[in-house]
């Protein structure tokens, strides 16, 4: 198996295990709307890449393609929570920094794969 294929899933994963608990002290009536939609997000990432290691050919890139919407709608909903000030600017900043590697090594993925 492919060492970028096995970074780009474990910094998906690990990076959901850091911000779920930070989702999970919004305050209650963002908790079930937007930190949601993020969990959700996250978890369909998670889900497309794992499909994408799995499969083969175009059934591969077409998941690295979703798993790189899905981050780009994530993107967007924490950029939202920050602006709401529900997420630090701190905690924002690590989630942008996260999100940018994880995009870096997807793209990358896939390119290979076109």
């Amino acid at each position: 198996m492919d060492y970028q294929k096995l970074v780009t899933f474990q910094k998906s994963y690990d990076f959901t295990i850091w911000l779920v608990p930070l989702l999970n002290k919004f305050p209650k009536n963002q908790r079930f709307t937007l930190a949601q939609q993020i969990e959700n997000a996250l978890i369909n990432l998670l889900k497309f890449l794992q499909n994408g290691v799995l499969l083969q050919g175009q059934k591969r890139l077409s998941n690295w393609q979703e798993a790189s919407r899905e981050l780009d709608e994530i993107r967007l909903l924490v950029r939202i929570a920050k602006d709401l000030h529900l997420l630090s600017i701190k905690q924002y900043g690590l989630c942008a920094e996260k999100i940018n590697e994880i995009g870096k090594y997807l793209s990358g993925l896939v390119k290979s794969a076109s």
